[in-house]
């Protein structure tokens, strides 16, 4: 989606989710795979898979806010090699020559 802000990669993870188990699992085997149902320019975000858990805790805990349950949960620290949004197209070549530059 033409560049890489925490938002873009949220909706651009949700939508990879929405794709099915086995299409995310392929995506984090090989991540070059991730865009083999999408076409350049298409909308590959899905923001609302986000709200999804929270709309269900809520139906089924409606004493409980369901913000305040997920602060408490530790979260890790993102795991892998940190790269730079320039070198994107040396990781990922096929995903750069079928969606462009970023």
């Amino acid at each position: 989606n033409q560049g890489c802000s925490d938002d873009g990669f949220e909706y651009f993870l949700g939508w990879l989710i929405a794709q099915g188990r086995n299409y995310y699992h392929e995506a984090l085997k090989d991540p070059e795979t991730a865009g083999r149902r999408a076409l350049p320019g298409d909308p590959v975000e899905c923001e609302a898979i986000a709200y999804v858990a929270s709309k269900v805790y809520e139906a089924r805990y409606p004493d409980l806010d369901y913000y305040d349950q997920i602060d408490r949960v530790q979260r890790d620290e993102p795991k892998g090699a940190a790269w730079e949004e320039d070198e994107l197209a040396g990781m990922f070549p096929k995903l750069t020559r079928k969606f462009g530059q970023v």
